[in-house]
C-alpha cells in the first residue's frame, strides 16, 4: 500500500483527515463504514444462504473501525485486521475490544483459513506493480469456499474525484476501474460473482437514496462492491 510512512503519519488523526475530505457528501466516515458493510453483508446472506462467515479478514484495516462494525452484521465471525502501518495497527488495538485481533501483514499467516476477506479503499494506495500480490495475499488467506468482498473508489464519479483531492493521503492515489480490478481478480485466480454500485446521492438527496437498490448495477456511485471467489 501506498508508502507505509504516510499512514503511519496520519493514523493518529486519520478520522478526523477524512471526515473533513467528506463533508461535501454530507456525511462522516461512519456513515459510509455502515453502510458499505450492510450492503456487503445482504449480498453475502444471498450468496451463502446455507454457510456462515465464521472468519472474516480485514485487508487494510487502518485504525480499525470495520471491526466491530463487521462483527455486527457477521455475528458468527471471528474478526482480525491486517495492515501495513504499525501506527495505525497500535491504534486498532487500543481502540477495540480484544476479541478483534490487529497485525502489521507480515506478521499474520491465515493458510487458506477465512470464509470471507473485506477490503475497503485500500487498492488505489497500492503501487500498480504491486496490486497482483496483494490479491495473491487476499487469496493465500482464503478457503477454498471463500469471498472476497472488496470496495473501491469509482474514478468515473466526479463526487470522488472530488473528494479525493481534498483528502491528503488519496493525493498520490491511482484509481483503478471495476473493468480494470475485475481484470486483475481474474488473472490472479478469482472467478467475479457481484458488481454493484453504492452512494449516489449525497445527504441533501438522501430522499432519493432508496432507488439505489434499483441503480446499483449502474456504474454511477462513488464506490463499488466486487463480490468473488477462488476458481475452481
Amino acid at each position: 500500500m501506498s508508502d507505509k510512512s504516510d499512514f503511519n503519519f496520519y493514523a493518529d488523526k486519520y478520522n478526523k483527515t477524512l471526515n473533513h475530505a467528506l463533508l461535501a457528501s454530507g456525511e462522516n466516515s461512519l456513515y459510509f463504514a455502515q453502510a458499505r458493510i450492510n450492503w456487503t453483508s445482504k449480498l453475502i446472506s444471498k450468496q451463502r444462504s446455507t454457510t456462515e462467515v465464521n472468519s472474516i479478514m480485514d485487508f487494510g484495516c487502518g485504525i480499525g473501525a470495520s471491526a466491530e462494525i463487521l462483527a455486527n452484521h457477521f455475528s458468527s465471525a471471528k474478526v482480525i485486521g491486517v495492515d501495513p502501518s504499525k501506527n495505525s495497527i497500535d491504534i486498532a488495538k487500543k481502540n477495540n475490544s480484544q476479541e478483534f485481533k490487529f497485525y502489521v501483514n507480515e506478521e499474520f499467516t491465515s493458510n487458506n483459513s477465512m470464509d470471507m476477506v473485506y477490503c475497503n479503499g485500500v487498492f488505489h494506495h497500492i503501487p500498480i506493480s504491486q496490486r497482483a500480490s496483494a490479491v495473491n495475499y487476499i487469496k493465500s488467506s482464503l478457503s477454498s469456499s471463500g469471498i472476497l468482498a472488496v470496495w473501491e473508489n469509482n474514478h468515473w464519479n466526479p463526487g470522488t474525484r472530488y473528494i479525493m483531492k481534498k483528502c491528503p493521503f488519496d493525493i498520490d492515489a491511482n484509481t483503478l476501474s471495476h473493468i480494470l480490478f475485475q481484470k486483475i481478480l481474474e488473472e490472479n485466480g478469482f472467478e467475479i460473482m457481484v458488481v454493484n454500485f453504492l452512494f449516489i446521492f449525497p445527504r441533501i438527496l438522501k430522499l432519493f437514496r432508496p432507488l439505489e437498490k434499483y441503480l446499483c448495477r449502474i456504474p454511477l456511485g462513488g464506490q463499488y462492491l466486487i463480490l468473488a471467489k477462488i476458481k475452481k
